[in-house]
């Protein structure tokens, strides 16, 4: 019963207004999922989507009903209107309701409610979101039952699959969430109802999206709307916009207790000494006034005060720090949304370095990305791909001319870019000698790239998801073996 989902079919047909057709006594829900047909669906509760109630690009899948049946889906909800297509199936229950978005909003709304027993930590922020969650769930489940989703999963399907799949063994769930316009973050904290909210860090991205700084600042500020009364709010004290922020978190809430974190030393929690080493950090910290020393072997420059932010959770939950802080160096997996750098073996002799950014590029991902490869030592060339960003709007030239400005002063020995927009930045370059060459087709960069790659060479790649720098990444490795 521990590992099944906190509502009971019962609850399910309650809250969903809906019923059941079908046998449920025996019932396993373990998790819900929204019918994503390569999802591991084993004992799920499997939601039938359509394009007009999920939206006009999501595509209709209730013909899928016997593979979902045929994977280990327990129960499927669909829509009443489409009764007649379940007819045949009696194998397992169904759940009839009228629209089954809505559906999945109150399944979330309700667990979400029902787990006010359990921990909840929000995690929100321009940058280092996934970061921050893998870190603390990670470390968080090795002292209590910690429950979180493995992607970046931050955008409202995926913020309502979060809390509907709470499950009942649970002790903590920690969720992230996107704020990309005002409101959402105030809808979406007050559906998850947090005990601590986090707001990594406020950077000038995606400006078009929140209308401008101001704006932007007020929409990350709104995600502790919906924290519990005398919760914490964690804010990284190290960003350019702390004290707006902080200012917009107090105007939305006086009854919270404000928390910081980061290198800057008048932070609450805050980086004693670091250093760089064998990609990655040694770190000492003060948590609380709890003095701690560890390592993570990760090479982003976000890790010290990221950590720091995280060993803070961890002090807030209750939970051994020192414990926390040893676990760090053990922790290996990583996210693809966050990046990761890989040792590629060329032959029993030869390796070069492989710094895989390819998921997305934003403005200050990548001047932080460039600032990782500036640190690391090799023997052989700096090689880079990337991609311009495509989110910037009417802030499009000011953007890519300060990419310009991040490059020059990167050591890149060769730049590849792919894409559009990045000719603004290239017209900014000191040392145009590094531009090796610009391709409108991934396809056709991968080929040059794989034909210069060296021993002892490092090789970062970062761009727009749209333009599938994945090709890129997956050649490499397929080519060496890995993965």
């Amino acid at each position: 019963m521990k590992d099944r989902v906190l509502l009971t079919p019962a609850e399910i047909a309650e809250v969903t207004k809906g019923y059941w057709v079908g046998n449920t006594d025996n019932l396993k829900i373990k998790s819900i999922t929204n019918g994503i047909i390569n999802n591991n669906i084993i004992d799920s509760l499997w939601i039938v989507r359509n394009p007009k109630n999920w939206g006009e690009k999501v595509p209709n899948t209730l013909n899928n009903i016997p593979r979902m049946i045929e994977k280990g889906a327990s129960s499927i909800i669909v829509e009443t209107k489409d009764k007649n297509h379940i007819e045949k199936y009696n194998t397992i229950p169904f759940l009839l309701v009228n629209n089954t978005r809505k559906a999945l909003y109150c399944l979330a709304e309700a667990s979400s409610r029902k787990a006010q027993a359990i921990k909840k930590v929000q995690i929100t922020g321009t940058e280092g979101k996934t970061s921050f969650k893998y870190f603390l769930s990670a470390l968080t489940n090795k002292q209590i039952d910690t429950f979180f989703q493995k992607t970046s999963a931050n955008m409202q399907v995926p913020i309502l699959l979060s809390l509907a799949n709470i499950k009942s063994l649970t002790e903590l769930t920690v969720i992230e969430i996107s704020c990309p316009a005002k409101g959402l973050g105030k809808s979406r904290s007050e559906l998850v109802n947090p005990d601590i909210a986090i707001i990594t860090n406020v950077n000038p991205s995606h400006l078009n999206s929140h209308g401008g700084l101001d704006e932007l600042v007020s929409d990350k500020a709104e995600s502790v709307m919906g924290l519990k009364s005398n919760g914490f709010c964690l804010v990284n004290r190290d960003g350019e916009n702390f004290d707006a922020l902080v200012s917009k978190i107090r105007q939305f809430r006086h009854d919270i207790n404000i928390k910081t974190y980061g290198i800057h030393s008048e932070a609450d929690s805050y980086v004693v000494n670091c250093e760089f080493k064998n990609l990655g950090w040694n770190i000492t910290a003060s948590i609380n006034g709890k003095h701690v020393t560890y390592r993570v072997n990760k090479v982003q420059e976000h890790i010290p005060g990221a950590s720091v932010g995280v060993l803070l959770s961890v002090d807030l939950l209750g939970l051994d720090v020192e414990t926390a802080a040893r676990d760090f160096s053990m922790l290996e997996e990583w996210f693809e949304s966050s990046g990761e750098i890989n040792r590629i073996k060329m032959d029993e002799k030869n390796d070069f370095l492989f710094y895989d950014q390819h998921f997305s590029i934003t403005e200050v991902a990548l001047k932080s990305s460039l600032n990782d490869v500036n640190r690391i030592n090799v023997k052989g060339k700096k090689i880079a791909v990337i991609s311009g960003e495509y989110n910037c709007d009417k802030y499009t030239k000011e953007v890519h001319l300060r990419i310009g400005g991040y490059i020059n002063e990167s050591d890149i020995d060769c730049l590849y870019t792919v894409g559009e927009y990045i000719d603004i930045s290239l017209s900014m370059l000191t040392n145009k000698s590094i531009h090796k060459g610009h391709f409108a087709d991934i396809r056709q960069c991968t080929e040059k790239v794989l034909s210069i790659i060296e021993p002892n060479d490092l090789l970062l790649v970062k761009g727009m998801t749209k333009l599938n720098f994945k090709y890129l990444a997956n050649s490499i490795y397929k080519r060496y073996g890995i993965k």
